[in-house]
């Protein structure tokens, strides 16, 4: 709706204006929709014991704890001790753990899509590329059980897509605003 992009707009440009007015970025239907599935998901694999080694996981692990611990296998010298966090820890809020995931969603689902429909659309353009993108494919199917390394084999396929890419950016803007020194 044209009230949609209005705030995107605002929130695109004028971050701090939309925080003095207490102007939400997503209506209060899709923000109570994602709490409550994100409360519901932490609820069961809290009280299961569901471990799954994925976003929702790290999200939970930051809720609880604070922190999450180095992988077993990292380098001795990369390693942080429990005494060197504990002044540092800050736990995740349920709705900073929503807003994550709802951040997690929009951008893996938007770009995706954005990404395979270009592709397609190209591909119907282009009936001599979709010809030989079609062989490929159909040679690999020929000699191997469809895996990600049979997928990741097929490199026509793979340019045809990065073209794609090129052409169409799924995120042709992407603003990030320094918050500390660096060197």
């Amino acid at each position: 709706t044209p009230r949609n992009i209005l705030r995107f707009l605002l929130f695109q440009y004028m971050p701090s204006a939309m925080k003095y007015l207490r102007i939400k970025f997503a209506p209060d239907n899709v923000d109570k929709f994602f709490i409550n599935l994100v409360k519901e998901i932490i609820d069961y694999r809290e009280k299961n014991k569901v471990t799954r080694n994925d976003f929702m996981d790290l999200m939970i692990k930051l809720k609880n704890d604070g922190y999450i611990p180095p992988d077993k296998n990292d380098n001795d010298d990369n390693e942080i001790s429990d005494d060197s966090i504990d002044g540092k820890k800050k736990k995740l809020t349920m709705n900073e753990i929503s807003a994550q995931a709802f951040v997690f969603f929009l951008a893996a689902f938007e770009t995706a899509g954005s990404a395979v429909t270009f592709c397609l659309f190209e591909l119907a353009r282009n009936p001599e590329i979709q010809q030989k993108v079609h062989e490929e494919i159909d040679k690999s199917l020929s000699t191997e059980e469809v895996t990600y390394d049979s997928v990741k084999s097929l490199k026509y396929l793979e340019c045809c897509i990065l073209e794609a890419l090129r052409k169409y950016p799924p995120v042709p803007l992407l603003s990030r605003y320094c918050t500390a020194d660096y060197k």
